[in-house]
């Protein structure tokens, strides 16, 4: 155990005994909170997840030879991908936020060509099969998630006990 004091001047009521996890080599485990975060990463993460689908079939239709402004519907497209990305990008956010650099890199390289292809042809069934189509292509990384934090869970209760 170790005594904690927030105030230089070592203030009673700010002082608390806390156990500091310590790691099989010796050093020092510090636990990061999604809380601990500013709001800049925050703000960060909401532009990239809007703009990430869009950017993606700007992209593939400059590539396949089409003019990506020559559609007269490209304001409620580009919303409508907008809103598409998002599915995948908060599971993404979360692992990236939680250490797991190389599933969250793997998710992507897969799942993001994946996922503009899917909404490409959900786009032949209107907004409504751009967005459900975004949202089944993102399944995959919904489940990684679902697996990691279970694998966090566990071996949280396995250290606390």
């Amino acid at each position: 155990m170790r005594r904690i004091c927030a105030g230089a001047q070592g203030n009673l009521r700010s002082c608390r005994n806390v156990a500091i996890p310590v790691t099989a080599d010796g050093r020092r485990r510090v636990r990061r909170s999604s809380t601990n975060r500013p709001m800049k990463n925050r703000i960060a993460f909401v532009v990239v997840a809007c703009i990430w689908m869009p950017l993606g079939m700007i992209l593939l239709t400059w590539v396949r030879g089409f003019s990506p402004l020559a559609s007269p519907h490209l304001a409620l497209d580009l919303a409508i991908m907008a809103l598409a990305g998002i599915p995948l990008a908060i599971p993404v956010y979360q692992l990236w936020s939680w250490r797991r650099r190389l599933l969250t890199v793997a998710l992507c390289l897969i799942l993001v060509p994946l996922g503009i292809a899917a909404v490409l042809t959900g786009g032949l069934l209107g907004p409504v099969g751009i967005l459900a189509f975004a949202a089944v292509c993102s399944l995959p990384a919904w489940g990684a998630m679902a697996i990691v934090c279970l694998l966090k869970r566990r071996s949280e209760r396995e250290t606390d006990a």
